[in-house]
């Protein structure tokens, strides 16, 4: 009991400088205090505030509505989603890992904007190594796209990614293997399912 009134009591004193002008830096530390050990029911207003300031740093922003899915499920989901799709690909990528992380999707269950981010940022990364893919260049890699569909695959609870025991997936160039047969799965799930989350 003493060390919840004592998170509590650091939480408040961890408010008080946001009244202040802080750099970015600065304030992420308070953010990332607040939200992982001492948070505070009186850190929602504050937060939500950060999050909806167009005018404050894009990364805080992200980092606020992380902060809010942390806190509170649901209830800022739709905002962060609309967040997150007018932002960058970086941005997009870290709300979307939020967002479909086991302890969130039990909460919000599957949300068809939420898969279609996850789709999005995988057709990102096919894109960015679309010439390295055709020429066979050194450093192309699916890596960045079997991210998104092994996650997506797991908020889905669908089978994209196979039996990374199995021989043909060892060494160097079996991983890659793998990596890009985990991608085209995803990719075939993702074209005969699209319409059902398509709004």
């Amino acid at each position: 009991m003493s060390r919840g009134r004592e998170h509590s009591k650091v939480g408040k004193t961890l408010l008080e400088p946001w009244t202040q002008p802080q750099s970015v830096y600065g304030q992420g530390v308070l953010l990332s205090a607040l939200d992982y050990y001492n948070w505070v029911p009186e850190a929602e207003e504050p937060v939500r505030k950060l999050f909806t300031d167009s005018q404050a740093d894009s990364g805080l922003r992200a980092q606020a509505a992380a902060c809010l899915l942390h806190h509170f499920g649901t209830k800022y989901q739709h905002d962060v989603i609309g967040f997150a799709l007018f932002n960058s690909h970086e941005i997009r990528d870290l709300l979307f890992r939020q967002l479909v992380s086991p302890p969130h999707a039990r909460v919000s269950g599957v949300d068809a904007s939420v898969v279609r981010m996850g789709f999005w940022l995988m057709f990102e990364e096919l894109a960015k190594n679309e010439d390295r893919f055709a020429h066979r260049s050194v450093g192309g890699s699916y890596y960045g796209a079997f991210l998104s569909a092994n996650a997506l695959g797991a908020y889905l609870g669908e089978g994209f990614t196979p039996d990374y025991k199995l021989p043909k997936y060892q060494g160097e160039r079996g991983r890659e293997l793998w990596y890009r047969e985990t991608a085209e799965n995803a990719l075939t799930w993702w074209l005969k399912k699209k319409e059902r989350y398509a709004n």
